[in-house]
């Protein structure tokens, strides 16, 4: 988990399969009666993602965003998946969709060979914040065209400027239908009751939450990836929460049974809480708040010497110098792989 963009990070893992993506985004697109036809036309059985850099490293290095596509008859549809979670709409963001989405346009049309037509990009934003979203939603509204022109003036210049607009997924007023939409699918389901009801909770929040999603995280153990979700959604709480990570994990053990508690405690967290001392865990704590690097990692690294002497036995010395020689990146993801591991290899594959 990346705990300074928890919400990427929750995102990106629950709807980079395209199990959770097509239920996600094809039940968008059957909402809006304009793009109803084109989702029917779409075959959705066969949608799968793309892996292809969609953002300089310079430009946005934490991109959490997701390229899928998806036959439409002998041709490919790209869907360039967005998610944004300020608290309030950006305006930019249609300049946002825009750059990316001709970047992708261009690297796509290279790797096809350069054919005749432009492959097909459709720009998808999903939005999570706490007010509507008012913002301009075709890149076209915002070029700053003069005030003194007349009304014929201005429209004269409007089809000069780009135009690219993108669909909107504002989540939070359509939850309860969006939900049933997704109602088969349990990691679909938590993650955007996680992503809208749990932005920000504070003490008393995150219990009625947890109870609320009691069935479906108990239910959840059984789906595919469900228990390293469960993980996912404890460091979720973690890094969103208002509250101690002492009080979030009382509120997880005196809601949710036994073997659901084991699987969703994080190990990161675990270790904090169950091995740390009250000093080391507010140091830990307040390190990962701030964003100190340097302590994190040196945590991280303890924990998984730890964690992994505990479930294998003594370490070897080269997988110690790998630990000593790990970035905060690999830290995070052999903390969560080693969750499902059998071996040593299994985390560091």
């Amino acid at each position: 988990m990346d705990f300074h963009r928890p919400h990427d990070a929750l995102f990106r893992f629950a709807f980079s399969d395209p199990e959770q993506a097509r239920t996600l985004l094809r039940s968008r697109m059957m909402r809006d009666k304009r793009y109803r036809g084109l989702a029917r036309r779409l075959d959705w059985s066969k949608l799968e993602r793309v892996d292809l850099a969609i953002a300089d490293a310079a430009d946005r290095p934490h991109a959490a965003d997701l390229l899928f596509r998806v036959p439409f008859g002998a041709r490919m549809v790209h869907i360039h998946v967005v998610l944004e979670h300020k608290s309030h709409p950006d305006r930019m963001v249609a300049w946002q969709v825009t750059r990316y989405g001709v970047r992708l346009i261009d690297r796509l049309h290279q790797q096809l060979g350069c054919p005749r037509d432009l492959p097909i990009v459709i720009g998808i934003v999903f939005y999570h914040g706490d007010e509507t979203w008012t913002a301009p939603r075709d890149v076209n509204e915002l070029f700053d065209l003069p005030t003194e022109w007349s009304d014929d003036e201005r429209a004269a210049l409007r089809p000069m400027l780009p135009s690219w607009t993108y669909l909107l997924d504002d989540l939070k007023p359509d939850l309860d239908e969006r939900l049933e939409d997704v109602r088969d699918d349990l990691v679909a389901r938590i993650s955007l009751e996680a992503l809208v009801r749990l932005r920000d909770p504070d003490a008393e929040q995150i219990p009625l939450a947890l109870v609320r999603l009691r069935e479906l995280l108990v239910a959840v153990m059984d789906a595919p990836r469900g228990k390293v979700l469960l993980g996912v959604l404890f460091s979720y709480l973690a890094a969103t929460t208002r509250v101690d990570l002492q009080t979030v994990n009382a509120a997880v053990k005196m809601t949710l049974p036994r073997r659901t508690t084991e699987a969703m405690l994080n190990p990161l967290e675990k270790y904090i809480q169950e091995k740390c001392s009250e000093a080391e865990t507010k140091g830990l704590s307040e390190g990962l708040s701030q964003g100190e690097a340097k302590g994190r990692e040196v945590g991280q690294v303890e924990l998984l010497r730890r964690q992994l002497t505990r479930r294998f036995g003594p370490l070897p010395a080269d997988v110690m110098a790998r630990l000593d020689r790990a970035t905060t990146s690999d830290l995070e993801s052999w903390a969560l792989r080693i969750l499902d591991a059998t071996t040593p290899a299994d985390v560091f594959a």
